[in-house]
């Protein structure tokens, strides 16, 4: 009836002796629980925290159904999924939140086909052809979608879409075309997006001058308050109603510089620093975890 949970979840690193206060919650169960010491030569581990919150999540349309599925690294999970998507699909190809709604989000669309090639998961090929024949058609203007609040994103939105698109090879430089590239005054979320698509798309005019200025733009955002990562932007990276956060920023930004070697030396402490962000053992969205 009471399952066990996470109170509280420290992350340090042992460089020193370490001693901490520690003491029961006063509305804890008798003879329930405890203080649980892990030692790792990985700083991620198993991420515990994570596993029970996603393991546990009650919601279920579709972004967080997928997000479920690969968090917890369940593929029969994630085939019962794409085994539904048909269903979830609008007249243009773009995924809906639950099946009876009448349009599909080109937000949703982009993040399922960015989190299937990042998780290794297959989308059954004719599905994930009409989802990317949607984004083009909204990256081109032919697919119109409105935001969910009356403001100006639709730049923010072209860019993610283009995200998802050029892990297939399928950006060309005239979809630059139907918006204003201006990363300086994009969110953190549009410009980790905007690196992305000018490290996989080779054809795009200046692009070792934009993908330079990309990255600087994101290191100068980037804010080390001990082992904690933060953006100087945060305040304004919030963007709930795209299934955006600072926390999945500091995810995506350590992903997208994994493999680069100018950021090699930075890698541990993006490690160290998004895995600070989490409360509880976790982070704040099931997009995020």
């Amino acid at each position: 009836a009471v399952p066990v949970r996470t109170y509280q979840a420290t992350l340090m690193q042992i460089e020193k002796p370490i001693s901490m206060s520690v003491q029961m919650p006063e509305d804890a169960l008798p003879g329930r629980g405890g203080v649980q010491t892990l030692l790792s030569p990985r700083v991620g581990n198993e991420l515990p925290g994570v596993q029970e919150y996603m393991s546990s999540y009650p919601y279920s349309c579709f972004e967080q159904a997928v997000s479920k599925a690969v968090a917890l690294r369940d593929e029969a999970m994630w085939r019962a999924q794409m085994a539904a998507l048909p269903a979830y699909l609008d007249s243009e190809g773009l995924v809906k939140y639950f099946p009876l709604m009448d349009h599909g989000s080109d937000s949703l669309t982009a993040y399922i086909l960015s989190v299937a090639a990042e998780a290794g998961y297959a989308i059954p090929e004719h599905s994930k052809n009409r989802m990317e024949e949607a984004l083009i058609g909204f990256v081109q203007g032919r697919v119109i979608r409105h935001s969910m609040l009356p403001t100006a994103d639709v730049a923010i939105r072209k860019v993610a879409a283009l995200e998802a698109l050029s892990r297939s090879g399928k950006v060309t430089p005239e979809f630059l075309q139907s918006f204003a590239a201006e990363p300086n005054l994009w969110p953190t979320s549009a410009v980790i997006d905007w690196y992305l698509v000018l490290l996989r798309t080779n054809s795009l005019p200046s692009r070792d001058e934009k993908l330079a200025q990309a990255e600087q733009i994101l290191r100068s955002r980037l804010n080390f308050q001990g082992t904690t990562m933060g953006f100087s932007t945060e305040r304004k990276d919030d963007l709930w109603w795209l299934m955006i956060s600072p926390d999945v920023n500091a995810n995506r930004i350590l992903l997208a510089m994994l493999e680069n070697e100018a950021w090699h030396e930075e890698i541990g402490r993006l490690v160290r620093g998004t895995l600070g962000r989490q409360h509880k053992g976790r982070w704040n969205t099931t997009v995020a975890n």
